[in-house]
């Protein structure tokens, strides 16, 4: 390998150099709660899990989802099933505590959803995500302030929902960070 082309991309850093720096730059003043209702793959829990960790949200609360022991969440989340705060309720728990969350934006492609892109997303935010074959079930997008959508430029029409929500995620954290002007 090319020793230059080594030295412009840098080295990758050991787990305790991440672990570090990670928490020199968590200011975690801002903190999303993510909703995922009817989610059912034991591998999309576990990543929802893994995502909402690595954005540091407050909180996952997985809806209508029978609690899973999976070894496979484990696996897939890199033990944030461990670590990373979420509770398993029913719909009518739900409506108990949204009082007390931002406002419900669900992740859906619908006939009124935004393209994400497009609009400025409020600090304190719940993002709601659903099922990877159905959807956000209709009495939770019921509860929801409004919808976003994210462009598919390809022939597919959807994408899987924790990939969804990484996306979604990230892109909230890129309109909050602060602006540091360009030199």
């Amino acid at each position: 390998m090319d020793d230059n082309i080594l030295y412009k991309a840098g080295r990758q850093f050991t787990s305790e150099e991440l672990r570090r720096r990670q928490q020199r730059s968590t200011v975690a003043l801002l903190r999303p709660v993510v909703i995922a209702a009817g989610v059912s793959d034991s591998a999309n829990i576990g990543m929802i899990l893994r995502i909402c960790d690595a954005i540091a949200c407050q909180q996952v609360i997985f809806v209508d989802v029978e609690q899973p022991q999976s070894r496979r969440i484990k696996g897939v989340s890199r033990s944030m099933n461990e670590k990373m705060a979420h509770s398993f309720i029913s719909f009518n728990e739900l409506n108990l505590v949204i009082g007390a969350l931002g406002p419900l934006i669900a992740v859906e492609i619908t006939t009124e959803s935004n393209n994400l892109y497009d609009v400025e997303l409020p600090q304190n935010v719940t993002f709601v995500i659903g099922n990877e074959q159905k959807g956000i079930p209709e009495n939770v997008l019921g509860l929801c302030s409004y919808a976003l959508h994210i462009p598919m430029l390809g022939i597919n029409s959807s994408m899987n929902v924790a990939t969804a929500l990484g996306i979604v995620l990230y892109e909230w954290h890129r309109q909050m960070r602060p602006k540091i002007p360009k030199l």
